[in-house]
């Protein structure tokens, strides 16, 4: 006992030498997080340092500056993090749908921060990341044709979600929900649906495949015509990744 007492009290004294005797408001500390979404995502290779901070006025991550113990379960699992620092590491080999939880002990003691990290493979994951519509499939296999307007942003994220935006003002998007797609037969359905606009003429059942030329094409499939669309229903969507 005296010597669990002893390593309490070294813990607070290397705090307090460290600058972290001042503490956030109960409010503050209620609120933390690491970023805009409760999910993160990486592929094997890559790193990333985590930090927590809060989300002010709707749509900016303010970081905190605080005193951070992390960690990430299942330990020795393919991916560490730095417990001073936040820095994390995937290790090459770790295999595509992994699942990690990032803890953050904000302190000491005051706060417990976790989330979820998704590690996936892009050959076994194509969809995910954000695509910008560019051109439509008529049902009656004629020419693409160029919307009246576009879809803005589909992104897919390896944890099973996407959203659907037209006309996107920092993080609003129309519509969310999740996916399940195979890489092997190229189905994709979209499921619970939901958000601030959700088009009435949506059809979720269809094939996904990303082209020789990179374009993500869904057949089959119809995201739903823009609020306001006088254009008629059509039976697929060809689209282009954002940021390469």
């Amino acid at each position: 006992m005296r010597a669990r007492a002893w390593s309490a009290f070294l813990l607070l004294l290397s705090l307090l030498l460290a600058g972290c005797a001042r503490r956030p408001d109960d409010a503050t500390l209620a609120k933390l997080v690491f970023g805009m979404r409760p999910n993160a995502q990486m592929q094997p290779g890559q790193e990333r340092t985590y930090q927590v901070g809060t989300v002010e006025c709707c749509y900016v991550f303010e970081p905190l500056d605080v005193c951070v113990r992390w960690a990430v379960e299942p330990a020795g699992a393919g991916v560490s993090i730095e417990e001073d620092t936040g820095l994390l590491r995937v290790a090459d080999d770790v295999a595509d749908s992994s699942v990690y939880t990032v803890t953050a002990d904000v302190g000491p003691g005051w706060s417990i921060v976790s989330g979820r990290l998704d590690v996936y493979r892009p050959e076994a994951q194509p969809l995910v990341g954000v695509w910008r519509e560019e051109a439509q499939f008529p049902c009656d296999g004629g020419d693409l044709v160029t919307p009246e307007e576009i879809i803005g942003e589909l992104v897919f994220w390896a944890d099973g979600s996407f959203c659907v935006t037209w006309r996107g003002i920092e993080i609003y998007h129309d519509y969310c929900g999740v996916y399940q797609h195979s890489l092997t037969t190229g189905g994709l359905i979209l499921q619970d649906m939901r958000g601030a606009y959700l088009p009435t003429d949506l059809d979720g059942d269809g094939t996904a495949l990303v082209a020789a030329d990179g374009a993500l094409e869904l057949h089959d499939l119809w995201l739903g015509s823009p609020e306001g669309a006088t254009e008629v229903v059509r039976c697929g969507h060809r689209f282009r990744r954002l940021g390469g």
